[in-house]
């Protein structure tokens, strides 16, 4: 009958807008889904460029395109280089072996913002003038020429006239 026929026809309708919301609703959680793998995937390739390193006990972590940009510098950076190779060959496991270097942590922090901020000496400004001759004594240990040329400068411009000056004041 047609009040049959107009019930199945309602119940229909009912059905396929169920059927549509659960398909909108199926859609967006796979767009979610994709977007979380999407974001996992992105995290996983920054994780596996970043470096870890021990320096006389302390880790520091740098992306590897940080030592590439300096794939030219001197020695530490070819010595951070190889051992950043070495650290991707092995798995990407936390429990990887983290190379270590047999240096002062105080100073390395300065050489990664060195090689970070493209062969400028950032925070020398800041440093008291015993930090700077360490650190040039450092960057001479570490075969870092550019970097104790820039400690050396920044030296020798406060040993100018009014910076000694000064410096003889403060130090009364």
């Amino acid at each position: 009958t047609v009040t049959q026929m107009q019930a199945i026809a309602n119940t229909f309708d009912a059905l396929m807008a169920d059927l549509q919301t659960h398909t909108t609703d199926i859609s967006q959680r796979t767009d979610q889904v994709e977007a979380r793998e999407h974001a996992l995937e992105a995290a996983n390739q920054q994780a596996a460029s970043m470096q870890r390193f021990n320096v006389g006990g302390e880790t520091f972590t740098c992306a590897l395109c940080t030592l590439q940009a300096h794939a030219s510098g001197g020695a530490l950076v070819l010595d951070l280089g190889g051992a950043a190779a070495a650290q991707q060959s092995m798995t990407s496991s936390v429990d990887a072996p983290v190379p270590f270097f047999d240096r002062d942590p105080r100073h390395f922090r300065h050489v990664l913002n060195f090689y970070r901020n493209g062969a400028q000496l950032v925070s020398a400004s800041a440093m008291s003038m015993m930090d700077l001759i360490d650190l040039e004594h450092e960057a001479k240990a570490c075969r870092e020429p550019k970097l104790a040329l820039a400690c050396r400068a920044e030296i020798e411009r406060r040993d100018q006239p009014v910076f000694g000056d000064i410096r003889r004041e403060s130090e009364r």
